[in-house]
């Protein structure tokens, strides 16, 4: 018998923690270290015309503005290796041109001596865009919904067994209901990244729940070797999900370090995690049940809508845990 069980036991890392020993990725102190701000997208779609990067760089401490026409080309990360993590936006990686295809998207970087100053030059900054129509609305597009080839992981996003619709109509009780669950923002500790070299070798400070996903995916895209490519998450704070993909913020820091010659801190604003580090999307669930007399269920329905996006599929595979924790011979 297991003696410990039912005695407390201390985190490992619990006391670190309360004493503020614990050392999160942007607090790492970094020599001749410079400060990233984000700009972000005030349209939901459309295209950047032009962004007005004179005064900005005109302003005290700032040392430049990294723009989609002036930055690094970046490499695909389809060709990752499979022991990469996910990169949240495939198909938009960051400021490689001018679409914008949802709110708080980056579309420009600026780079001064403290964050402080960092932060008022892309508050001021003017940008002239060229807008289009949105897809605006959860149910509003039904029409548009399509069947996924997979979940997450490969998982499978169809389950069937037995015919659920017969079983349904033979059932001595009945029970169909529709359930919507609205979006979930996950709110852990910011999602900030602090970086050190570029030209050769690159270090970076993130707060992921996936070290060595993040250290392949920033040595494809980057076009750096692996075994120059080193990333540190000692603590990473909340995750929730949303630190299990790499965001556009850590590729940011990385390539503003190398464009500016310094190492870059970027670190999100509480309000910024809501667009730019994930959440976790609304659905629809209709949800029929069948059962005997006695109470045993013989048919089980679950069927979702749940949304995605523009820049990468992501399934929200609601009613996986249905098809395996009930027992019924028709699902």
């Amino acid at each position: 018998m297991n003696e410990s069980l039912g005695k407390p036991i201390d985190r490992v890392d619990g006391r670190l923690k309360v004493t503020g020993a614990a050392t999160y990725a942007a607090e790492y102190q970094i020599k001749n270290l410079a400060y990233g701000a984000p700009v972000l997208s005030r349209i939901t779609k459309g295209r950047v015309k032009f962004i007005d990067i004179d005064g900005a760089k005109k302003m005290p401490g700032v040392i430049g503005v990294m723009t989609s026409e002036n930055c690094m080309m970046l490499h695909s990360p389809s060709g990752s290796d499979p022991g990469s993590g996910k990169f949240a936006e495939k198909d938009l990686l960051p400021l490689q041109n001018d679409r914008v295809l949802y709110g708080g998207q980056y579309i420009a970087v600026v780079v001064a001596e403290t964050a402080e100053k960092a932060e008022q030059a892309a508050a001021t900054m003017k940008v002239t865009y060229e807008e289009q129509e949105p897809a605006v609305g959860f149910e509003a597009n039904f029409a548009t919904a399509y069947q996924p080839g997979s979940g997450l992981g490969g998982a499978k996003t169809q389950e069937k067994r037995g015919d659920a619709d017969a079983a349904m109509l033979t059932a001595a009780i009945t029970s169909n209901e529709t359930y919507r669950t609205p979006v979930y923002s996950h709110n852990g500790n910011p999602t900030p990244l602090l970086l050190t070299g570029m030209a050769i070798k690159l270090t970076v400070y993130d707060a992921t729940q996936s070290v060595m996903g993040v250290q392949g995916l920033l040595s494809t895209i980057l076009g750096i070797p692996k075994e120059n490519t080193q990333v540190y998450a000692l603590y990473i704070g909340g995750g929730f999900g949303s630190k299990g993909f790499t965001w556009a913020n850590t590729l940011l820091a990385p390539m503003a370090a190398k464009q500016f010659d310094r190492p870059v801190k970027i670190e999100l604003k509480r309000q910024q995690v809501f667009s730019a580090a994930g959440r976790r999307t609304q659905t629809q669930q209709k949800i029929g049940l069948g059962a005997g007399p006695d109470g045993k269920l013989t048919s089980i329905k679950h069927d979702t809508i749940s949304e995605t996006s523009f820049v990468d599929e992501f399934v929200e595979t609601a009613g996986v845990a249905t098809s395996m924790i009930y027992s019924s011979p028709n699902v």
